[in-house]
């Protein structure tokens, strides 16, 4: 973000110095290479910021479309779970303590499921597409730049024309009268006001060009300095919601499960089941690399 910063200031004075140095007739090679490296260091950045904006956008998408996928295994659970319940349910002719907590599983999944696909949507809007705004931006930039170049190129040309004329005339002025002198004069002025002429259109349309790279530089830097902040709040605080309301919905479902367990006389312990302990334990093995899965 810096350096977007750095270089959209070094290329705004290069360009004032090349243009007060144009007005006075002064436009030397040393200002042009100034403002030609301001660019130059601008383009090397962006050309190293692109791929990592477009490898973020790329993962970001891939991440909100799993959490669409997740979002509809958990509503196909959901109602495989239901239909278990009812089945046993149906089973015994009246609800039935499994019945019910399956039944009650099965809603929690389904209010997982809603959760989750909130969450794909929320990323989407939120982060995704604000990424691919940027990506854009980057190109957008780099596309500046380049009309720039070609048109230093065509400025670069259209100035020798200009100074090869001028010193053209200044010759046929001074050498000795020929019978084609004349004609040759009067072509070289012809010339020479067509050179000028191209030359101010050419210098109109650096100008412009120069300008776009500076106005889409602020425009990147200012949403980069801004709005990607906010984004990053947004994703965080995205996570931190549905991981609470799965966590609320689940919580509640654990106890009406619990109370199913212990009217069919299953003993409960108030923290985790053994076999949920031995399962925990192997993930923290896991993390700490005494397992030999890797994720």
């Amino acid at each position: 973000m810096k350096i977007v910063k750095s270089a959209a200031i070094q290329v705004k004075d290069a360009i004032s110095q090349a243009r007060g140095n144009a007005a006075t007739g002064l436009a030397s090679s040393g200002s042009s290479s100034v403002e030609d490296m301001s660019f130059s260091d601008l383009e090397m950045y962006l050309i190293g910021q692109a791929p990592l904006l477009t490898a973020l956008y790329n993962e970001s998408a891939s991440v909100a479309v799993r959490a669409r996928e997740q979002a509809q295994l958990l509503l196909d659970f959901g109602a495989a779970m239901r239909s278990l319940g009812q089945s046993e349910s149906a089973e015994v002719g009246t609800p039935s303590n499994v019945g019910t907590s399956t039944m009650a599983i099965g809603l929690a999944s389904w209010a997982s499921s809603t959760a989750a696909y909130e969450k794909a949507v929320c990323e989407t809007e939120l982060f995704v597409e604000k990424l691919a705004d940027y990506v854009r931006g980057t190109r957008s930039v780099k596309e500046c730049i380049d009309a720039r170049s070609k048109a230093s190129s065509e400025l670069t040309e259209a100035r020798d024309l200009l100074e090869r004329l001028r010193a053209q005339s200044v010759a046929l002025a001074s050498a000795p009268p020929t019978p084609t002198s004349g004609k040759e004069k009067a072509q070289n002025e012809i010339d020479l006001a067509a050179a000028q002429k191209t030359s101010a259109d050419a210098r109109v349309y650096y100008d412009k060009c120069a300008s776009g790279v500076i106005a889409e530089t602020e425009r990147l830097r200012t949403n980069m300095r801004t709005d990607f902040k906010m984004m990053l709040l947004d994703f965080v605080s995205i996570q931190v919601r549905t991981e609470m309301k799965l966590a609320q919905a689940w919580e509640k479902i654990r106890e009406e499960v619990t109370k199913g367990a212990v009217a069919e006389g299953v003993i409960v312990n108030n923290n985790t089941s053994t076999d949920v302990g031995k399962i925990q334990g192997l993930g923290n093995e896991q993390q700490f690399g005494q397992s030999s899965i890797s994720y």
